[in-house]
């Protein structure tokens, strides 16, 4: 049997350029289109009258992955008219709004992290981060899109993967790679805080569930304080599985 091992640490202005402003064909609000950079943090307001998009550019790594981190300041944007962000690319999209409130938690999130789910897409693709709102009052934002450099993993005896920076809003995941293993897979996750945690391993397919409930309806999963193992038979995900990790409290 091989095993692997994370540790789940649950600690949670430059522009590009920019195209001419464009009036919306569907609503009156003006599109502000940039050309964006990878691991740049870009900072702007919008309200009800605009709309930004910033479009990247990545060549695709199976190895790698993008994470957007989204944030709103100062937290004058509401449940009822927040700031909406999606996540444009080829064969796929991925959309959520700040702040963010789910289940019991009962405080409005204000930061929010997102893992993209990029295996359907081939070669160099074009990602395009639409914000807009329905808010009357002006919201500051920021938005970084950020490369994860140890998304992949394989499984060896003895190796140690760090899982950070999660909250309740900011869900991450990870690619096992199963090609050389036959029989089962023991997993085994350690937290050095109390925080309750859900670990998940779900087939390599997108999107990933990233709440509880859809998380609850799919894959196998086990909720954590200090420690989670479960087992797997690599059989069962012969192109390997994502790992994926959801804290239950909020931050």
């Amino acid at each position: 049997m091989k095993i692997l091992h994370l540790i789940l640490l649950c600690i949670i202005p430059v522009y590009g350029k920019v195209y001419q402003p464009q009036r919306s064909e569907l609503t009156d609000r003006n599109v502000n289109i940039s050309v964006a950079e990878i691991n740049t943090k870009y900072q702007n307001v919008i309200s009800e009258h605009n709309e930004f998009h910033y479009v990247y550019q990545y060549p695709v790594n199976k190895r790698k992955t993008l994470k957007l981190a989204t944030k709103i300041h100062p937290r004058n944007a509401d449940v009822d008219h927040p700031l909406r962000i999606s996540v444009r690319f080829e064969r796929g999209s991925q959309g959520w709004q700040i702040p963010f409130k789910e289940g019991n938690n009962k405080l409005p999130i204000y930061q929010v992290e997102k893992t993209l789910c990029l295996i359907d897409v081939e070669d160099f693709t074009e990602l395009t981060v639409v914000i807009s709102t329905s808010s009357m009052n002006d919201i500051q934002f920021e938005v970084t899109m950020e490369e994860v450099d140890d998304f992949f993993i394989r499984v060896n005896n003895g190796i140690i993967h760090q899982v950070k920076d999660l909250s309740i809003a900011s869900t991450t995941f990870k690619r096992v790679d199963l090609s050389s293993i036959n029989g089962l897979v023991q997993i085994k996750v350690t937290s050095e805080q109390d925080s309750c945690a859900l670990v998940s391993v779900q087939p390599m397919l997108c999107p990933v569930a990233g709440t509880a409930a859809d998380i609850y309806g799919s894959g196998s999963w086990q909720s954590m304080l200090k420690l989670a193992a479960f087992t797997v038979h690599a059989d069962d995900y012969p192109e390997g599985f994502f790992l994926s990790f959801l804290t239950l409290e909020g931050m």
